[in-house]
């Protein structure tokens, strides 16, 4: 039984929601009335998500463009040295999607940190989204934090979490 630490990532992580930035940027304003419901907990992330970007006419060198603005917290890298040096394990858990969260890490040199989270890929031109771990709750998000923060209590001794988003709520 060691220590784990659990992060959000979209304001967290980054100092920004990158997420929600996404939104503003390419959206209008029936993307953010979508964005509305959700945070009113009228619809699910996958719910949320499908019916944003279909509205959204966005190119994979857009997306691109647009996250590459981002930086990650200037002092998250030396917390995963911190971590790692103290045998702490430690995990990304977000809402959000892989194609900036990882883009960013990667970016960053810490590519091998641990994520789960949503995905999003372009086939084709079109943005294809996955919900892999949206099963693991009670579905309102793609991931359930609060589930991955009991499973790793059950794991570890001390375990701790930071995040502060509407999806983090739970945990």
């Amino acid at each position: 039984m060691g220590r784990k630490f659990l992060l959000d990532f979209d304001g967290t992580v980054v100092t920004e929601d990158v997420g929600h930035q996404v939104l503003v940027h390419f959206g209008d304003d029936e993307v953010k009335e979508i964005d509305d419901r959700w945070v009113a907990g009228e619809i699910t992330t996958r719910e949320r998500a499908e019916a944003q970007f279909v509205l959204m006419n966005i190119s994979e060198d857009e997306l691109v463009e647009f996250v590459d603005g981002f930086e990650l917290d200037p002092f998250f890298g030396e917390f995963c040295r911190y971590c790692r040096a103290a045998g702490i394990e430690f995990e990304i858990v977000s809402d959000g999607f892989d194609f900036y969260i990882e883009r960013l890490l990667h970016r960053a040199g810490l590519g091998e940190v641990p994520v789960t989270c949503n995905t999003l890929e372009f086939v084709d031109g079109r943005i294809r989204l996955g919900f892999p771990h949206e099963g693991d709750g009670d579905g309102r998000f793609g991931v359930a934090k609060d589930v991955l923060l009991k499973r790793a209590q059950a794991e570890f001794e001390v375990v701790g979490y930071a995040g502060d988003a509407d999806s983090d709520k739970p945990a």
